[in-house]
């Protein structure tokens, strides 16, 4: 039987405002919201995780700010947990996982656990990861991992 983490253990590893962002979600949007930040930080390991617009923000500094760096937002959701990218539309979705009819941003819903090992969800990450707005270097590349 594997131990699985609760808010109040896993805030006390985080800043503070991410550990008090952390302490909003109920428990089984919480461990989408570990798996999340899990598959992120190992994706992505170059993202700073700050807490912006209600969201936990993955950006690049080295590339930009929160939205011309940005690689990804976890977003609670009534029903679900919103992984957003800023620039969404300019990432391939070969596997149709984005939704949203916004100019540049995309979204995917997780509503269970096992929809972060959705195919694609992982390569997606890694093009947000490496898309720069300023140089259009990324922009609907192919990423498979």
């Amino acid at each position: 039987m594997t131990k699985q983490a609760t808010p109040s253990a896993t805030a006390k590893l985080f800043a503070p405002d991410v550990a008090d962002f952390l302490t909003q979600f109920p428990p089984n949007q919480f461990q989408i919201v570990v798996a999340l930040r899990n598959l992120i930080r190992v994706t992505a390991p170059e993202s700073k995780e700050t807490v912006c617009w209600g969201s936990l923000s993955y950006h690049r500094p080295n590339v930009g700010g929160r939205v011309s760096g940005a690689v990804c937002l976890v977003t609670p959701r009534p029903d679900e947990v919103e992984l957003g990218f800023v620039h969404g539309s300019a990432l391939c979705d070969l596997h149709r996982l984005l939704q949203g009819e916004g100019k540049a941003k995309r979204f995917i819903p997780i509503r269970r656990i096992q929809d972060v090992r959705r195919e694609g969800l992982r390569g997606l990450i890694r093009a947000a990861a490496e898309y720069n707005p300023r140089t259009a270097i990324g922009r609907r590349k192919n990423i498979k991992l």
